[in-house]
């Protein structure tokens, strides 16, 4: 909302079916996320952890994350503009990763997962990758600070909020207390 409030972005409402929108969510929001996760976090991070250390799989599968992430925006676009997902996607990364330390378990980085989805994806996504949103982002701030063509989630400023949460879970997870 502060893109939007500062004016970096403008919003209108979709004009796809509901349909669309639907199936868009449900991948978005809840497949998407459940598949991620058991990959990255309870399959990889935890052999590379047990191979090489809590922070070396962290950071391995953190930029994995962001890699994938980049991957996919690079086959609908050109590399140089889906590189704009690099910083969050890695950072996206990281914080899941440290949820699941907190833990242990999978619900928490799912539900991070899925609700940044729900939060960012299906309302303010990218119509980038064909996806059916509920509000078309239409930026007006070069890509840096609107995220562009991929949507808030490419904005320096998600990223900036990305890199508190990721300096609060770490400094949980260093401590060796979950805190609310």
């Amino acid at each position: 909302m502060v893109l939007y409030a500062t004016g970096a972005i403008d919003l209108t409402r979709s004009t796809a079916p509901a349909a669309a929108l639907a199936a868009t969510a449900l991948t978005a929001a809840l497949l998407t996320p459940v598949i991620e996760e058991i990959l990255a976090r309870y399959l990889l991070l935890r052999l590379i952890e047990h191979l090489a250390g809590t922070w070396t799989a962290v950071g391995m599968t953190a930029i994995l994350f962001g890699a994938g992430h980049v991957a996919v925006a690079a086959a609908n676009d050109t590399l140089p503009a889906a590189l704009l997902y690099a910083v969050p996607g890695t950072l996206a990364g990281v914080l899941f990763a440290g949820a699941y330390l907190l833990t242990r378990t999978m619900w928490l980085p799912i539900a991070l997962h899925t609700g940044w989805n729900l939060a960012t994806n299906t309302p303010f996504g990218p119509d980038a990758f064909g996806a059916h949103r509920l509000i078309t982002v239409i930026p007006h701030a070069p890509a840096p600070i609107s995220g562009g063509v991929y949507g808030t989630d490419a904005s320096v400023l998600t990223s900036a909020v990305l890199a508190l949460a990721c300096a609060a879970v770490l400094s949980a997870v260093r401590r060796g207390t979950p805190t609310p």
